[in-house]
């Protein structure tokens, strides 16, 4: 069974089950017989670009086409999701990094401070 025999049969399974329809009501909104939907659901007829648009507009989903841009576009978009994660990781760690020297070198200037002002201390008590 080809891909858009699949697509369609999900499709059929998916309006019957999720919605409630019977066969003769979506025969009735595709505007083909209970028979001709049995045979195409069955891979029997062709399923026409007629009967897709119908299938769009009657019951809001995509084609199969559609379909397989949005799962493309949401694996890339994960990719692209990883890809933005390990930069973010990345330069959290670099931001610690820096953090931490930046902590090391405010207590090596404190403490050189600390010496200076002490000379400066020793200074003025010889005066």
């Amino acid at each position: 069974m080809d891909k858009q025999k699949k697509w369609f049969r999900k499709q059929i399974d998916s309006i019957r089950s999720l919605e409630g329809y019977t066969n003769k009501q979506i025969a009735e909104r595709l505007d083909v017989t209970e028979s001709y939907l049995s045979r195409m659901y069955n891979g029997h007829k062709p399923i026409t670009a007629k009967t897709v648009g119908r299938l769009k507009s009657n019951f809001g989903i995509l084609t199969q086409e559609e379909e397989e841009k949005r799962i493309t576009r949401a694996k890339e978009g994960q990719s692209s999701y990883g890809q933005v994660a390990r930069y973010l990781e990345e330069h959290n760690a670099d931001l610690k990094r820096n953090l931490d020297d930046l902590r090391k070198n405010i207590e090596d200037l404190r403490r050189e401070n600390e010496k200076i002002s002490n000379y400066i201390n020793h200074l003025k008590t010889k005066e």
